[in-house]
Formats: C-alpha cells, sequence, structure tokens
C-alpha cells in the first residue's frame, strides 16, 4: 500500500511542479464543463456518479477559470486525433 501512495505522489508531483491545488473537471455529455477542489469529496463523488459526466480530467491551479477547464478537454481530444 505504501507503495502506491508514493508512486501516486510521485506522479502528482511530476504533473504539478508548482504545487498549485489540485481540481477535478468533469465534461458533460451537452458540452458543458464544471471544476470542483479534489478536497470537495461530496460534490466530486456527485459528479463521478451521474451519468451525463462523460470525461473527468485533473487540473493544477489557484482558481481554474472556464476557459482552463474548457482547453484541458480540448487538448487531450485534439492529441488523441
Amino acid at each position: 500500500m505504501q507503495n502506491l501512495i508514493a508512486a501516486e505522489i510521485a506522479l502528482e508531483a511530476e504533473a504539478n511542479p508548482k504545487g498549485l491545488p489540485k481540481w477535478c473537471a468533469f465534461q458533460y455529455r451537452n458540452g458543458g464543463v464544471c471544476a470542483y477542489c479534489d478536497h470537495d469529496l461530496r460534490v466530486v463523488e456527485m459528479c463521478r456518479r451521474d451519468f451525463d459526466v462523460v470525461q473527468e480530467r485533473a487540473i493544477y491551479a489557484v482558481y481554474p477559470f472556464t476557459d482552463e477547464v474548457l482547453d484541458c478537454f480540448r487538448t487531450e481530444a485534439d492529441d488523441a486525433a
């Protein structure tokens, strides 16, 4: 268990070298997006259970603006195409 936790911490540190807060961003079937602080467990779990959510991404920012949230989904989609 300790090895799994250490690996997760190392991956997150690599993805977030500035140590910014982690946000969970969600994209909905209708194209809408939203982001919630990773520590807001109740809301994050509700979004994860929502059948209209089609994608989830992590964003590291002080407070992600709508454009940043949209860009994280556009970038991922564009790279796959």
